[in-house]
């Protein structure tokens, strides 16, 4: 989900993407022990807008502690998500972003024994529309915007990995690299932005169906706010550093078996966000951790480690960047002195 800023006609353009697109679905256990799952959080990143389209890699490390009741023994989950992702611009308007993501998870009890499954997931695409844009004709050093969003997750990924202790059972859902059933989603995100300091809000709820063996994971409800900082260098090569700090809210309802709720499963989850991203030319790169502040997932018997992010893109030119200086504040402003029409 992305801030488009938007100049006069023939200026530069700068975007600032904000918001969280939650890329895989959080699937939950069936018919099996507790066991953590993937939250499958992660930001596009802030990327200037004149350079509309891009491809890049995301590294995504998360991790949960299970104290299960009963004979089963205590176990740590990590999970780790490499994608391949990227955007294409056909419009100032319109955006279309493609996410293919290599999943790697661990499953390690106390008593030494490690369950492991790694795989290609499921690919997500989605669409994203910028209802409201910033006036730039308004003489205001305030500006906001409102973008909407829909997106599909394809079923691409294996989701029958077999347990290696009891073969004729599967892996945990929360294991499979892929989901095995079809989801889709709805998301906003509202963002207002001053000369250096700017502020956003972005919320998403997905509906996942039902794989083959009938199983439904909980449909997760994410939201979130952020304040960022932006700084710029005042020369040549243009760089520009946004830090953030953040809340998100994450609540999934609990997963379905043939219909009926499964108990111990689902829950919500609070945590705090820190960040910063840099982009310099045709790159951009990013770093983001998630801390938990409070939660009560699976009824209390799973715990939230933290999650990692790291990100880059490449930046593909549509129009020749612009390399002179870019006068504060630059997000949501225009830039007169370089426009054509006041040159007399």
């Amino acid at each position: 989900m992305s801030i488009f800023l938007k100049t006069k006609t023939k200026m530069r353009f700068f975007h600032i993407a904000a918001a969280a697109v939650l890329v895989s679905a959080p699937f939950g256990s069936l018919a099996c022990e507790i066991c953590g799952c993937t939250a499958g959080n992660s930001t596009l990143g802030l990327l200037p807008l004149w350079q509309r389209h891009f491809v890049g890699l995301r590294w995504q490390e998360e991790a949960y502690r299970t104290t299960p009741h009963g004979r089963e023994s205590s176990s740590q989950e990590r999970f780790q998500t490499f994608d391949v992702w990227g955007r294409w611009m056909p419009h100032r308007r319109w955006q279309f972003i493609a996410i293919v993501p290599f999943r790697h998870a661990v499953r390690t009890f106390d008593d030494g024994r490690r369950h492991l499954a790694q795989g290609w997931g499921d690919l997500s695409l989605s669409a994203h529309y910028t209802l409201v844009e910033p006036l730039m004709s308004r003489p205001t050093r305030r500006r906001h915007t409102l973008q909407v969003g829909i997106g599909i997750g394809l079923p691409t990924g294996r989701s029958d990995i077999r347990n290696p202790e009891l073969p004729a059972l599967l892996l945990p859902p929360a294991l499979q690299p892929g989901s095995g059933s079809t989801s889709t989603w709805l998301s906003a995100l509202y963002a207002l932005i001053g000369s250096r300091w700017g502020a956003s809000a972005e919320g998403q709820v997905r509906w996942n169906g039902s794989n083959n063996a009938g199983f439904r994971p909980g449909a997760p409800i994410n939201g979130g706010l952020r304040l960022f900082y932006v700084w710029s260098a005042k020369r040549p090569p243009t760089r520009t550093v946004i830090p953030f700090v953040g809340v998100q809210m994450d609540y999934r309802l609990p997963d379905e078996q043939g219909g009926e709720r499964l108990p111990e499963t689902g829950g919500w989850a609070a945590y705090g966000a820190l960040g910063t991203e840099l982009f310099a030319l045709n790159t951009s790169i990013g770093v983001a951790w998630r801390l938990p502040v409070a939660h009560e997932l699976s009824g209390g018997f799973v715990n939230p480690v933290g999650q990692l992010t790291v990100y880059a893109a490449y930046l593909i030119r549509t129009s020749k960047p612009y390399r002179g200086n870019l006068p504060l504040p630059f997000s949501f402003q225009e830039v007169p002195k370089h426009s054509k029409s006041d040159k007399k």
